[in-house]
């Protein structure tokens, strides 16, 4: 065993209307859903370093056609995508300073994604913070969300936060 690793593995599976999974994405706006889903995870912790690392994987229900009600479900797919890929990095710099950075991928394997003119069958986003923590209780965050989907849809936003706890 490796000491400060921790792995995970999951399947979902729903018969009709499929599962819906939020991505972990920064302006949280897309969405992984099927029939069968699976995940898998890690994490990883070694001094001030830490590492997580996710994806999920549709298969067999966002395009489905057969005798189980999945054609609506399909011409319902919206802005969902089939695959997902999610990485942090996180490092304690002081007792009281961290920093770290999130990059997700989103793919849409059959480009069903009429969200975009040109059909985007891509989700990039990453976003890196900064944490200052006063004291135990008191803690100030602020980071860089962008994301990026097709040639026709970006966005960004700087999210400031105050954090208390009891």
């Amino acid at each position: 065993p490796v000491e400060g690793l921790e792995l995970y593995l999951g399947y979902s599976h729903n018969d009709y209307d499929g599962i819906g999974f939020g991505l972990v994405d920064p302006l949280e706006r897309f969405t992984l859903q099927g029939q069968n889903v699976a995940t898998l995870g890690a994490t990883y912790e070694a001094g001030n370093l830490s590492l997580g690392f996710d994806a999920a994987f549709n298969f067999n229900g966002a395009d489905d056609n057969d005798d189980d009600g999945l054609v609506q479900f399909a011409e319902n797919d919206g802005n969902r995508y089939d695959t997902y890929f999610g990485l942090n990095v996180g490092y304690q710099i002081m007792d009281n300073l961290s920093a770290g950075i999130t990059v997700l991928c989103a793919i849409d394997r059959d480009s069903n994604d009429d969200l975009f003119d040109d059909k985007a069958d891509a989700y990039f986003a990453f976003a890196p913070e900064v944490a200052y923590s006063i004291n135990d209780n008191n803690e100030f965050t602020v980071g860089f969300n962008y994301e990026m989907a097709g040639s026709d849809y970006s966005a960004f936003s700087i999210p400031v936060k105050w954090t208390y706890s009891f």
